[in-house]
């Protein structure tokens, strides 16, 4: 995801390869890794987030020690990579599924 200078909205993305402006609703996305507490992303449920995995990630060139939660339902299941990235916890990397096998990966390209 690009990021305008202000850092409040997202005025493109990489997705597959290919890069794609973003003309509206780009003021939602730009937040998507703001969590500085990964507990903030599931703050309105009612899930154990005791259940980190430790995992290593390469993104962008550049390697991650997170810190990896799963969470599933019926409805498909989402992961949330946490690591910290000059000196902040935040989520590096999410992934949604659904059940008929469909997913979405969002991964923290740069900061700063």
């Amino acid at each position: 995801m690009y990021l305008d200078s202000t850092g409040d909205k997202a005025i493109g993305l990489l997705s597959n390869g290919e890069e794609i402006s973003m003309e509206y609703g780009g003021e939602a996305m730009a937040h998507a890794f703001d969590a500085y507490d990964v507990g903030a992303i599931w703050a309105n449920y009612d899930y154990d987030l005791s259940n980190a995995v430790p995992e290593t990630l390469t993104i962008n060139g550049k390697t991650h020690v997170c810190k990896k939660y799963s969470v599933d339902s019926l409805y498909g299941g989402t992961s949330i990579w946490s690591a910290s990235v000059d000196g902040k916890p935040m989520a590096v990397q999410i992934k949604y599924n659904d059940i008929q096998g469909n997913s979405m990966l969002y991964q923290l390209w740069d900061w700063g």
